[in-house]
């Protein structure tokens, strides 16, 4: 499920990344993109647990996420992410 919230200045989506990503976000419409994904360490939130049944899995599930932020990015803006200098 996905909830969305707005008003005259913002939009919030809470729900499956891909999901909002590929179905609630036009192209070339976002100026910044600031990413905190889950790093497959096996961390609990709440229903939600932080491992994939591979790497390679989870690289895949990366990949998705990571066209459909390029996809979703205006042209010459930035992209940053957070993350686990094991997968560098």
């Amino acid at each position: 499920m996905i909830e969305h919230y707005q008003n005259q200045q913002h939009n919030i989506f809470y729900g499956d990344a891909i999901s909002v990503l590929s179905n609630h976000i036009p192209s070339e419409s976002v100026d910044l993109i600031f990413i905190d994904p889950p790093y497959n360490i096996g961390k609990k939130f709440g229903n939600f647990h932080d491992k994939w049944e591979s790497e390679a899995e989870y690289i895949n599930w990366s990949y998705q996420w990571l066209d459909e932020c390029i996809r979703i990015l205006k042209q010459r803006t930035s992209q940053d992410k957070i993350s686990n200098q094991s997968y560098y």
